[in-house]
């Protein structure tokens, strides 16, 4: 079949790379190296015609390059395509051959896997190996650009949706808001996931925000039912350089408006909010206790703009159903949601269309107060309000929902609108409801087809250097999503 070059010092290594190697065609020939030193020396004879080195290598078509990491003191791993070139000039291989590079190495803290993000490479593998992984990564970059048709992993067909990353910079970071830098249509009103570390806290890695501005080359995003640790970590970022900017300057009101509380017995949620709106808003507050009294008070407030913050309790099991019955009656209505208890991520977004918030006890009362004047600048404010900001040069995440044709441990299809780039990489999150124990999964695009339907593009993905905890992650996802398939069709 053709012939692999093997760099590795650790002779059990070795021989393990070489027992899947045959496993997978005992056809294959191996030319073994021990470190970059020797590589290198064997380069400069080959270069040379030396006759020893010519006369030592198979007549087989040269097939890739296997190589330790550890070996390496160059931190700039593109060199290795300078030497894919090389073998093509001694012709090796033909100019088109598309010639594979795989790292090994050990995982450590200060490891970082975007040093190996190049085209030319094609995975990265962790010692000490998954045999099943690391014979089915072989056999990938063996076969090149194709769909992968022998598995030695379990492989799921699934129509799950899974979140692809797009990596995005943002310009400026407020209290309230943030600013990303776009070159794309995008509409006020729509709302999105991102990933940052400014978001994270023990219950979160993710926030969800919302387009309030767009201009050119700009777009301007609100955040979304932030937890109570986000709203205060955002906060104190924003301050950290006492830049602040008035939010929508006039105090005149140029509409009636008027607040509703409707409170609940269980607890006094309310109670904590209405002090700060009696400060710094000059709007009549009404307190109910119930969703009748509500529907009374809205009925004989219809001639006013108004603002309805309902405790979670009043929803609880039904809290779509219950917006939706509001909204029917009364469609202009502004809709908070305040709760005691992170509601889930699910939830959040199927109420982000019909609420306009979803606030968390104990409250951040700054950013609740501020971020509704920014909302509606006509609000008629007693006190001034600012927020506060940075400018920043930061990338973060923004979450595309896709969804999935099949998964393996080894690798992913996705159904997509477009083709991607084969060769390209990109960031997957595997949702559960609990994200801090979700990690983010790197891939690269192996091979991109016309989907069976003709719409869109079926585009496959190898996992690029997965490490014990994600893979063990991705087979305990491939297992619960088996067992939801499987109750779900009993």
């Amino acid at each position: 079949m053709g012939w692999i070059l093997l760099i590795e010092e650790n002779p059990g290594i070795a021989a393990e790379i070489e027992d899947a190697l045959m496993q997978i065609d005992s056809k294959l020939k191996v030319v073994p190296l021990k470190t970059s030193t020797e590589f290198l020396t064997w380069m400069e004879k080959l270069q040379a015609h030396d006759p020893d080195v010519m006369a030592s290598l198979p007549q087989d078509k040269f097939l890739g390059l296997i190589t330790a990491v550890e070996t390496w003191r160059f931190k700039d791993v593109k060199l290795i395509g300078k030497f894919k070139a090389l073998f093509v000039q001694k012709k090796f291989a033909e100019k088109e051959d598309d010639l594979f590079v795989i790292f090994t190495g050990y995982e450590n803290p200060g490891f970082q896997k975007k040093r190996f993000e190049y085209k030319s490479v094609n995975n990265f593998i962790f010692k000490p190996f998954d045999k099943l992984l690391l014979k089915q990564t072989l056999d990938i970059a063996l076969k090149g650009r194709q769909p992968t048709k022998t598995h030695y992993t379990h492989v799921l067909k699934t129509d799950a949706k899974i979140e692809m990353l797009k990596e995005i910079e943002i310009s400026r970071i407020g209290e309230l808001s943030f600013t990303t830098k776009s070159d794309q249509k995008i509409e006020v009103g729509t709302i999105a996931k991102y990933y940052a570390d400014f978001f994270e806290t023990k219950q979160h890695r993710s926030a969800l925000a919302q387009v309030i501005r767009v201009e050119p080359a700009h777009v301007t995003m609100r955040f979304f039912a932030l937890d109570q640790t986000q709203s205060f970590n955002i906060q104190k970022l924003a301050q950290e350089r006492k830049r602040t900017h008035e939010i929508n300057g006039s105090k005149a009101a140029q509409s009636d408006y008027s607040f509703i509380f409707v409170r609940h017995e269980s607890n006094s949620l309310a109670s904590e909010l209405e002090p700060s709106f009696e400060r710094f808003y000059d709007h009549p507050i009404v307190s109910v206790t119930n969703l009748e009294q509500l529907h009374k008070q809205l009925a004989e407030n219809q001639a006013k703009r108004t603002f309805v913050f309902i405790d979670h309790a009043h929803l609880a099991g039904n809290e779509a159903g219950e917006l939706d019955a509001i909204h029917k009656v009364y469609p202009s209505l502004g809709l908070f949601v305040l709760s005691p208890k992170i509601l889930s991520e699910a939830l959040e977004t199927e109420l982000s269309s019909r609420a306009e918030d979803i606030f968390y006890a104990p409250f951040n009362r700054s950013y609740i107060v501020k971020g509704l004047k920014l909302r509606y600048p006509d609000l008629a404010n007693k006190e001034d309000l600012f927020e506060s900001y940075q400018d920043v040069e930061k990338s973060i995440h923004v979450s595309n929902p896709v969804q999935l044709v099949q998964v393996s441990e080894s690798g992913l299809i996705i159904g997509y609108r477009r083709e991607l780039p084969v060769g390209s990489f990109r960031e997957f999150v595997f949702w559960l409801p609990d994200e801090i124990e979700v990690p983010t999964l790197l891939a690269q695009c192996n091979f991109v087809e016309k989907a069976p339907d003709g719409k869109g593009f079926n585009c496959h993905f190898v996992f690029f250097g997965l490490n014990e905890h994600e893979l063990k992650f991705i087979r305990r996802w491939m297992l619960l999503r088996y067992v939801d398939n499987k109750q779900k069709g009993a």
